[in-house]
């Protein structure tokens, strides 16, 4: 999220997780992720209306959730079944949903098994492909 807001928002890469505001020190990744979207909504990260929030809250969640914890099979299709019809999570651009899932999906080892024989779903393999290949995404994982 730093690496898509970095022309509007100062900030330097340390070994310690956490935004300092005002006199809030947020902790989390997804609490930094999401202060960070929602005070700059000209990038679009936290969607562009209503509809599309509560959808990247959704992924938000079902990123932290369901890639370590229940049914990774489950999981895995219906990513690939919703991305049937799109190339993002939510909308038509790069959000929050995707960076979630992302992060889900890299630091789940089943995942890496899975995508490298080619058995993740063609959705999902081109969506990984395409997200993972946008240079924001990649100075941000790297």
């Amino acid at each position: 999220v730093a690496e898509t807001l970095k022309a509007s928002v100062a900030f330097k890469w340390d070994n310690v997780t956490e935004l300092k505001v005002k006199n809030v020190t947020l902790h989390s990744p997804e609490a930094i992720s999401r202060h960070l979207a929602r005070a700059n909504p000209q990038a679009g990260l936290y969607g562009n209306c209503p509809l599309e929030q509560a959808e990247v809250d959704h992924w938000i969640w079902f990123g932290l959730n369901k890639f370590g914890h229940g049914d990774f099979n489950t999981s895995m299709k219906y990513c690939n079944e919703v991305l049937s019809q799109s190339s993002f999570m939510v909308g038509n651009k790069l959000s929050l949903a995707d960076l979630s899932v992302l992060s889900g999906l890299k630091s789940n080892h089943s995942f890496n098994v899975v995508l490298d024989k080619g058995l993740c779903g063609s959705n999902l393999t081109r969506w990984y492909s395409f997200i993972s290949s946008i240079s924001e995404v990649q100075a941000g994982v790297s």
